[in-house]
């Protein structure tokens, strides 16, 4: 199984928990006589030449840079080496075309590919809050064979990383006067190459090293014509291929409705674009979260007025920000958003355009992640009712997505050109400190009155404020990367966890006699409730400060504003009935009015109550299933967090009863 989906299982530190990850990925060669790179094929399309493989790091997912970033990066280069305009053409020539290639790393990383070869790594760096290059394999070959920018002919036969090489041992050196840059090595018998890191004096910190490497100039220029044609064989494939996956589907389930889902992002451009043209499919939905930023906007309206769309747009208004008192910050272990914001708003929509099953034709790719490499062209939805997901360009790599793009000359979003890869939430939680910093540069009318409202969280939370400065909100339990960072910070990451992913709506849980009484952080609201109780008992008296009844365990349940009390008839399936109780209450009183009950219930049996402003239970439509509680995200994020903590206390309880 491993080796049919290209996984491994890594051991992801601080977590203790195996992961997978990409062990291969998309082929990459490179025409040596055009100078560009050509994607699973090891011939030319252009001049039919034979190419050679690039080694890269999997999944080997690597875009082409815009003319900004290209600029960009050539200045970083500059500064961070000590070079001069001519020879920074060495590490990043001009009239070529550049690539990135994403690469782990505690923030964002790429390796940078140029003329088939990786010169460096660039890599955002939190302390700083800036970006950094780092010269790897044939960046430091180019640096040391024309000795130019920082580098050190060092008097060893090998190196050691971390090893600290002293003056005495330089025979030859051009260092920087700074600390922490960074020096292309290479040993006096020319055998190993590596980089290090400058430290006080003349001593340097080696980092890496490897073989030596011979460095490769193809002083040819390059361009994305070049490009395209180096590949038009490949891509010609792809989109038949795609076609095909779009006609057969569509033609066997044609009793559900086709619709695409765009995004404002390249990959459902791209797939919105095959399924218009190859199957006439031109009616799309939008999920506008409220957290899409203007640029992405003006690319749905654009597109959509080009093309024609029959455009349905399922918005979650303000939801995100409303539902913050409740919630809390996002992280990515605590997707609540995508629930409120994404999820549900695009299930109401369905609803509301049909009552027929649904094919949703997305734009997922099989290099975005793990997850999306396990996907099946067409599967069921997990997380929507009565929808299927349609994916063909599954099997497109990012440089086949922008082949695509470039040659049908299609409206991408200007926000890729301006250095942002991900197209999505602009606070998601998934992304990485670089992004959030493109998104402060270009919006800090967005970005500013979050960060207020993160550093009030953590005030009232005492959480430090290298909390919010370096997102560690993204997580409720910190990854092994970040615990390593922290540490070296000198913080204490046991208290930041306890503090970030304390849920306080129940303060404390004690036994009174034969009765286990929980006591509320808030004031529960027994008239919405009374409006849930038919998914739990059908009979129930509510008097003004409390709403009894008997549990179908037996036990009797009393629910008070600031208390809940059960008094143990059947001591059995006591975690059971507090369970239930919980999850109603605080689903009826934490409401975030998504509507994904409404969403859910086989028996359409719930409807928004306005005069309590919240949610009833129509008790002759309800069948007692239950889904509705499963699904309501107050009840997955908050309620099952609440159980988690208490469940051995009430075990304890129920048996010491």
């Amino acid at each position: 199984m491993l080796r049919r989906l290209n996984l491994d299982y890594g051991f992801l530190g601080g977590l203790g928990v195996m992961l997978p990850r990409f062990t291969k990925g998309a082929k990459i060669y490179w025409c040596l006589e055009c100078n560009v790179p050509v994607v699973e094929q090891s011939y030319c399309s252009k001049c039919s030449s034979v190419c050679f493989r690039v080694k890269l790091t999997p999944p080997s997912d690597i875009r082409p840079c815009f003319e900004d970033e290209v600029k960009d990066l050539r200045e970083l280069v500059k500064r961070e080496l000590g070079l001069s305009e001519k020879e920074l053409d060495l590490i990043v020539p001009r009239n070529q075309l550049v690539f990135f290639n994403k690469i782990p790393y505690i923030d964002a990383a790429d390796e940078v590919v140029v003329q088939g070869q990786i010169v460096g790594h660039r890599y955002y760096d939190p302390v700083s809050g800036k970006w950094r290059f780092k010269p790897m394999y044939h960046g430091v070959a180019r640096l040391l064979e024309n000795r130019v920018g920082y580098y050190a002919v060092v008097d060893l036969p090998r190196f050691a990383k971390g090893y600290e090489i002293h003056g005495d041992r330089l025979v030859e050196a051009n260092l920087p006067e700074e600390k922490e840059k960074y020096v292309a090595l290479v040993t006096v018998n020319g055998e190993v190459q590596g980089v290090g890191v400058k430290l006080r004096g003349k001593r340097i910190r080696v980092a890496k090293y490897w073989s030596s490497k011979k460095p490769l100039y193809l002083n040819k220029p390059s361009s994305v014509e070049d490009l395209l044609k180096a590949n038009v064989i490949r891509l010609e494939r792809l989109v038949l291929r795609s076609k095909k996956i779009l006609e057969r589907t569509l033609e066997k389930h044609s009793g559900k409705r086709p619709i695409v889902s765009y995004s404002g992002g390249k990959d459902s451009l791209v797939t919105l674009h095959i399924a218009l043209n190859s199957v006439g499919v031109d009616e799309a939905i939008f999920n506008d979260t409220g957290l899409e930023l203007p640029e992405t906007l003006e690319n749905v309206d654009k597109v959509a007025e080009l093309y024609g769309l029959r455009l349905h747009v399922a918005s979650a208004g303000n939801r995100f920000f409303d539902s913050l008192w409740i919630y809390g910050p996002p992280a990515r272990d605590y997707r609540w958003c995508c629930k409120v914001c994404k999820l549900t708003p695009i299930a109401r929509t369905y609803r509301e355009v049909t009552s027929s099953e649904i094919i949703s034709i997305v734009g997922q790719r099989k290099y975005e992640s793990i997850q999306r490499y396990r996907q099946r062209y067409f599967e069921k939805s997990r997380w929507l009712p009565k929808v299927y997901l349609l994916s063909p360009i599954l099997d497109w790599s990012a440089l086949e997505v922008w082949l695509y793009v470039f040659k049908e000359k299609l409206p991408y979003n200007a926000l890729y050109a301006q250095g942002l890869d991900r197209i999505g939430c602009w606070l998601c939680p998934a992304c990485e400190l670089a992004e959030f910093n493109t998104v402060k540069t270009l919006h800090p009318e967005l970005w500013d009155p979050w960060e207020k409202y993160l550093m009030k969280y953590a005030e009232k939370r005492s959480l430090p404020g290298e909390w919010v400065k370096y997102g560690w909100w993204r997580w409720k339990k910190l990854p092994g990367d970040q615990k390593r960072f922290i540490k070296k910070l000198g913080l204490n990451i046991d208290e930041m966890e306890e503090k970030n992913q304390k849920i306080e709506y129940v303060s404390r849980v004690k036994k009174d006699k034969n009765s286990i009484i929980v006591y509320f952080s808030i004031i529960v609201d027994l008239k919405k409730v009374e409006a849930l109780l038919p998914i739990y008992v059908d009979e129930y008296s509510l008097r003004e400060d409390k709403l009894e009844f008997t549990s179908p365990r037996g036990n009797k349940i009393s629910l008070y504003r600031s208390f809940l009390k059960i008094e143990l008839k059947n001591t059995e399936n006591v975690l059971e009935d507090f369970t239930d109780i919980i999850h109603i209450a605080l689903r009826a009183t934490l409401c975030s009015k998504c509507y994904s009950c409404v969403n859910w219930c086989p028996n359409n049996a719930i409807i928004y109550d306005s005069l309590i402003g919240g949610f009833r239970v129509i008790r002759d439509k309800c069948s007692k299933c239950k889904i509705c509680n499963k699904e309501c995200p107050t009840v997955r994020y908050v309620g099952s967090n609440i159980i988690k903590n208490f469940e051995p206390l009430i075990v304890f309880y129920s048996i010491e009863a």
